[in-house]
């Protein structure tokens, strides 16, 4: 049976019949914007608003030779330099450059121990697996490997400057309200994800449009 949550239907455990689960929590959120006053049509063309809004503003800053996104040197992330200005800015585009963030050095370091580890393992050679084949299609090497425990990502999860990094950006989100704490902001949890690696010269435009939500299993 399901159980309210605010005014939206949840279960405990998964229901025996996922389409009419979902078609109850659908129907429950037509049934709260309607109550607002609006309807789901007008929340989507709200949406696109915003939207189109955000584009021609990015474009614009292109037309004017800015970057769209954020940049901020890691030195001022260690010394708690950031201004409230590039706090803001990194709020509205939800995406950061972390410039100088490892020192080179250390970076091509771990680029030769992850290329070391996939050709000693034999990758290229032996992996077959299933969607992992994108790049080569486009006539470029693969960039994407299925790879996630290689030393060179366990120190680069694990190091000091990766979690000043990370507490910055947990503290944009609300993380205490109401007298409840919900999360500690300086407590990391590791992110395996897939080493990604595109040598100079690659000429593939990447991964197309996609969402990669923690709910996925995909790295």
């Amino acid at each position: 049976m399901p159980v309210a949550a605010s005014d939206l239907p949840c279960w405990q455990e998964t229901p025996a019949d996922l389409p009419a689960a979902t078609a109850a929590v659908k129907n429950a959120i037509r049934e709260r914007i309607e109550r607002s006053g609006r309807d789901v049509e007008a929340v989507y063309a709200a949406a696109e608003r915003r939207v189109a809004d955000r584009v021609a503003e990015i474009e614009d800053e292109l037309a004017r030779g800015q970057e769209p996104w954020p940049e901020i040197d890691y030195a001022d992330i260690a010394s708690g330099a950031v201004t409230p200005a590039q706090l803001t800015r990194l709020r509205q585009r939800g995406c950061l450059v972390v410039r100088g963030h490892f020192d080179r050095d250390q970076a091509l370091a771990w680029d030769d121990s992850v290329l070391d580890y996939v050709e000693r393992n034999r990758f290229f050679e032996t992996y077959a697996g299933p969607g992992d084949d994108f790049f080569a299609s486009v006539g470029s090497r693969p960039e994407i490997y299925p790879v996630y425990w290689s030393d060179a990502q366990m120190r680069a999860r694990q190091s000091d400057r990766m979690a000043r990094v990370q507490s910055l950006l947990n503290t944009l989100w609300k993380h205490e309200s109401g007298g409840t704490r919900w999360f500690e902001p300086d407590r990391h949890a590791i992110y395996p994800d897939r080493i990604r690696r595109r040598p100079p010269g690659t000429d593939s435009g990447g991964l197309g449009t996609h969402l990669d939500p923690g709910t996925s299993t995909s790295g």
